[in-house]
């Protein structure tokens, strides 16, 4: 059980993160300028959770800012305000998940919400 509008206010700021740097990396048409997304229902300490993965090709996140995404005002976009991501985990918390982060910074980012299926 969620609010659908909370979560889609998640999910529409993780596509835009990813747009942005998609954008930034591919200025057109190009075979990786794409966002993926998966889903896909695993079983965590014997309860059933629903994972919604991103995963995009773009300009990555540098390994001196992965632990500080979630932070709230930490940014490195010119126009943001850097509490899209932080207002985005404590949405999911809230639901009982969570949100992971993995990056390789020039390659792209995966975002991983977990929630449980009640």
């Amino acid at each position: 059980i969620v609010y659908p509008q909370q979560i889609q206010q998640v999910f529409l700021n993780i596509i835009n993160n990813a747009r942005y740097t998609l954008n930034e990396k591919y200025s057109g048409a190009h075979k990786n300028n794409i966002i993926e997304i998966i889903v896909r229902e695993v079983m965590i300490n014997d309860c059933p959770h629903i994972q919604v993965i991103f995963c995009d090709r773009g300009k990555g996140i540098p390994n001196n800012n992965i632990n500080r995404v979630m932070n709230p005002f930490f940014t490195t976009k010119q126009q943001g305000t850097g509490v899209g991501l932080p207002v985005s985990l404590q949405i999911i918390e809230n639901h009982g998940g969570n949100i992971d982060v993995e990056s390789k910074h020039g390659e792209g980012t995966t975002m991983l919400i977990t929630l449980p299926i009640k």
